[in-house]
């Protein structure tokens, strides 16, 4: 039987995160790997849990978003998203993977743990209406295969209807399978709230959805009393911080490996060995963060090959919004993030840039978002290696990062000839160099930029 990674978000769940993880443990025992995501509680969550969970990450608060980065830690083929309220059935290992001997994702029917008439009735409508329109919710502990869950990018990063959105993307995928052995989920929200005012304003912000209406908004209609708290405003960008920014519908991506020894910059070996490569990286990704958060020129995203919750990424001040790439190789991971991004509300053009261009500036950044929205649809910030230290454009421009040879000097010429051929209008801005080959060093510490490192300097 295959094993599963059982992802579950929680924030401020210390009242009930114990008990709910005890009755896991047997899925442990039988090879199951449980990753807890704490989105930013206020209480003992994170304490609590970890005796019950293989791995208790933090991340940026969102559902979405922590159950992203629990994927992107999981070790198991099988991913299996579970709200903290929701208890599965005791042979639900066995079921999921049976399910997916036919099928890539699905979910499970689920009831209400109110046993009365009305809440029964509710529970059969939530199953008619996922088998209907093959879209589920999260109360149903959908499943789906690490696979497919990479092939689609993830959860799209919003602030709710999350699982409906990555549900439209797998149904694309083929079939979803559905349990009829239900999971139990609590009936709170319908108790507190009221039966018919909580389905009427579910209603409503399914059509809201639909019709277009920033997921940030629907929050604060679901969750008033949290869209008010710190962490809820942190999901989504909040708009009065937006006022600040000169360009408040732009998107900086700066795209980031997770700073482990042996995997950065392994191209300055053998002048610099693992242990001091790892603090020149370190150095210039605070170097880069540090200038575009401090330039407010737009909102900034750090988008990270793995280990989203290393200590180091946490470091920077007032950075909540990291994202974790996906993708076969860097083309397809810079073009997931660049769709993603785009299709949030409220944003109309993204840069992407890397850590690794000491020299680039607030004002070069600017020059390229000026180029964009004077009508160019993408532009180019060339490396005197072949590459190029910048890209930014204002549509996803399918094909544009296929076919690329990324590590060359043949990636500029190869992009630039991907523009030519789908006839999109692009502007080049000035050449600039990377730290990317031993000579670089000498140049960098000549320049005396970036660093006061120990053991960084070029021997």
């Amino acid at each position: 039987m295959a094993s599963l990674s059982i992802v579950i978000p929680v924030l401020d769940e210390a009242a009930h995160i114990s008990e709910r993880l005890v009755v896991l443990q047997h899925w442990r025992r039988q090879g199951h790997e449980i990753i807890v995501v704490d989105g930013g509680s206020r209480d003992a969550s994170v304490s609590l849990a970890q005796p019950w969970a293989d791995r208790v990450l933090t991340s940026s608060p969102g559902r979405a978003r922590q159950m992203n980065v629990g994927a992107a830690a999981a070790s198991k083929s099988i991913l299996l998203f579970l709200h903290a309220d929701t208890s599965l059935p005791s042979a639900g290992a066995e079921l999921i993977c049976s399910a997916l001997e036919s099928r890539r994702w699905g979910w499970f029917d689920v009831r209400l743990a109110n046993k009365k008439l009305p809440f029964r009735i509710i529970a059969w409508c939530m199953n008619l209406r996922a088998r209907l329109t093959r879209v589920c919710t999260g109360d149903q502990a959908m499943f789906v295969s690490a696979a497919t869950f990479a092939a689609v990018g993830g959860y799209p990063d919003i602030a709710l209807m999350e699982d409906i959105a990555l549900s439209k993307q797998l149904r694309h995928r083929g079939e979803p399978a559905v349990i009829s052995e239900p999971v139990t989920t609590s009936s709170r929200r319908w108790e507190e709230r009221g039966l018919i005012r909580t389905v009427l304003l579910m209603w409503k912000l399914r059509l809201l959805f639909f019709l277009g209406v920033p997921s940030e908004r629907l929050l604060e209609q679901y969750y008033p009393e949290l869209a008010q708290s710190p962490a809820a405003r942190s999901v989504s960008t909040n708009t009065h911080a937006q006022d600040c920014y000169r360009h408040p519908e732009a998107r900086i991506l700066v795209f980031a490996k997770a700073p482990l020894a042996g995997r950065v910059k392994t191209r300055l070996r053998p002048r610099l060995d693992n242990a001091d490569t790892l603090i020149l990286y370190q150095a210039m990704l605070r170097h880069v963060i540090s200038m575009v958060s401090e330039a407010r020129l737009a909102p900034l995203q750090l988008w990270v090959d793995s280990h989203p919750e290393h200590s180091s990424f946490r470091e920077f001040e007032n950075l909540a919004d990291i994202r974790v790439q996906h993708g076969a190789d860097l083309g397809e991971r810079m073009a997931h993030a660049i769709q993603h991004t785009l299709q949030e509300a409220r944003v109309n053009s993204v840069l992407l840039i890397g850590a690794d261009c000491p020299v680039m500036d607030a004002s070069y950044l600017e020059r390229a978002l000026i180029e964009l929205q004077s009508g160019a649809e993408a532009v180019i910030g060339p490396a005197e290696d072949g590459g190029y230290v910048l890209l930014g454009t204002r549509s996803a421009m399918p094909g544009l990062l296929a076919g690329i040879d990324w590590g060359s000097d043949r990636v500029l010429r190869q992009t630039l000839a991907n523009l030519r051929r789908s006839g999109v209008p692009y502007r080049l801005l000035a050449t600039l160099w990377d730290v990317d080959r031993p000579e670089d060093l000498e140049r960098l510490n000549r320049e005396g930029l970036v660093l006061d490192q120990p053991g960084a300097q070029a021997r």
